[in-house]
């Protein structure tokens, strides 16, 4: 038998545990193959079709789902409605590549998890190449699409959940969460990008670690060089960099350098970063400027909260360093702190323009200070 739909809320009969016999589900032009338990066997087609939504429920079914997905767009993305398996789960066992333009979206109402597999900790779960995207969650959806690391079932990774390729773009919507990912070989825990654009409007990334005592490390939740950062909306909770040693760490919550910055909201609470390092810099924010960011075109941060961030020398919520021209406004700032004081070098509780750093920092608007501090005199 072979049942037609306009797009993936047909596939609600599934959710409701309705029985149909052996057939092939038609979705625009992808086939969703079932058999008389209900049960999903596989799914091919797709195309490029303005309705090739499909569902999908593990990852044999996310992966054929996403290599037919054909030619779209950033805007027109091929929609993939995912239910998982009867927990709502995904087990991630292979990466997943992105060459075309790809939504992930919950299928129903209830949050579904893609996780990373104990197998797969030496590899990103997503991989965004050049001239794909990858978008997450969607604000009229009922419930949360959740990219997890593993790392509250002890799981030590050695990449970043995402990474995007010079010119590939992540989207982060509202009901879309990067969490849980524990790295020790690369820059930005969650995400990692030279290139890449990042757009984030309403996602949530939260409990993302680097524990490094090898290299340098920026970025506990997201690290971009070198290409676009942009924030409407959305949460950094508890991002970290931490190490032993005395190698550098930058950016609890988001290191960006070389980049076009423009956050207009977005909250930032509970990030840190500690070593034992003199540089241990940018509890929420580090961000290293560069000449393209003029008196008229600014890297920008505005409307934004930032909560209870700290690192063990410098900046607390933001650490300014490069060159270039860095604007924060109408932000609140409150219970920021630095958590060392050895050699008189607790400076910034709040924000801290980099020694020797020529970027100039203008704090202007409607900002709150509370139970933080502003050190530097040479804003």
């Amino acid at each position: 038998v072979t049942i037609k739909a306009d797009n993936y809320e047909a596939l609600n009969v599934f959710d409701q545990g309705v029985a149909l016999p052996d057939g092939v589900f038609s979705l625009a032009d992808s086939n969703y193959i079932f058999n008389t338990d209900g049960q999903v066997e596989s799914v091919s087609g797709g195309g490029s079709g303005s309705d090739s939504n499909i569902t999908v429920v593990d990852v044999t079914t996310l992966k054929s789902a996403i290599s037919n997905a054909g030619e779209r767009s950033v805007d027109n993305p091929y929609v993939i409605a995912v239910t998982g398996n009867s927990d709502g789960y995904i087990d991630l066992s292979e990466t997943m590549e992105i060459n075309s333009h790809i939504k992930l979206i919950p299928a129903g109402n209830t949050n579904v998890i893609i996780g990373r597999n104990p197998g797969i900790t030496e590899n990103n779960l997503f991989v965004i190449n050049s001239n794909a995207s990858l978008t997450l969650g969607d604000s009229s959806a009922s419930a949360s699409i959740i990219i997890d690391g593993g790392s509250e079932n002890s799981m030590n990774a050695k990449l970043s959940l995402i990474k995007v390729e010079s010119g590939g773009t992540l989207v982060l919507n509202e009901n879309s969460t990067l969490q849980n990912n524990l790295c020790y070989g690369s820059n930005g825990s969650a995400v990692y990008s030279e290139g890449g654009t990042i757009k984030i409007d309403g996602g949530v990334i939260s409990s993302n670690q680097i524990n490094d005592t090898t290299s340098a490390r920026y970025g506990g939740g997201i690290y971009l060089d070198s290409g676009t950062f942009v924030m409407t909306s959305g949460k950094f909770s508890s991002n970290s960099i931490s190490s032993t040693s005395t190698k550098k760490v930058y950016g609890g919550a988001l290191a960006l350098e070389n980049c076009t910055v423009n956050i207009s909201g977005g909250e930032f609470t509970a990030n840190f970063v500690k070593t034992n390092t003199t540089e241990c810099y940018g509890g929420a924010i580090y961000i290293l400027g560069s000449s393209s960011s003029t008196e008229s075109n600014p890297h920008s941060i505005s409307n934004c909260t930032f909560t209870a961030n700290s690192a063990y020398q410098r900046g607390a919520a933001i650490y300014g360093a490069g060159s270039g021209y860095l604007n924060i406004e109408n932000s609140n700032f409150s219970d920021n702190a630095i958590s060392n004081d050895e050699q008189g070098l607790q400076k910034g509780g709040t924000i801290y323009k980099g020694d020797g750093s020529s970027i100039t920092i203008l704090i202007d608007g409607e900002n709150k200070f509370e139970n933080s501090q502003v050190w530097n005199p040479s804003f």
